[in-house]
């Protein structure tokens, strides 16, 4: 059998804790950035998804896979308008509502990548807020 050869895309995997009282407006949050997302040449695929049973505190998941890191340059700056117009402060938001995020940048293990090279996560780049 042929070996599957692993392709260069850059995928970001964001999940996040989000108590019941915040999931309407957190989904409403996310699903207006993934449409905004949508928009964006070089992006393969997006979704915005929620748990809905098994083990584990994150339940609900953003992934968007992108051709490229230019591509992702270039969506930061869509992303960054929509959370000025539409005054949405990510971090603000996420403390007052007590949810937790984990945040990701993702490649297909056995793609070739310069392991010096950083990845830039964009204007929702929004650190884990882990409560005491």
């Amino acid at each position: 059998m042929a070996e599957k050869s692993a392709n260069q895309h850059i995928y970001r995997v964001d999940k996040y804790v989000v108590p019941a009282a915040a999931r309407d407006e957190i989904a409403a949050r996310l699903n207006a950035l993934m449409a905004v997302l949508r928009t964006q040449e070089g992006l393969v695929s997006a979704v915005c998804l929620e748990q809905v049973s098994g083990p584990g505190e994150f339940n609900i998941l953003t992934y968007a896979e992108w051709e490229s890191q230019a591509h992702i340059d270039r969506a930061n700056a869509a992303v960054g308008a929509h959370l000025q117009e539409t005054k949405f402060d990510p971090q603000e938001t996420f403390t007052r509502l007590g949810v937790r995020a984990d945040l990701g940048v993702y490649m297909e293990t056995g793609a070739k990548t310069d392991s010096t090279q950083a990845v830039d996560m964009g204007q929702f780049n929004t650190p884990s807020q882990d409560t005491p």
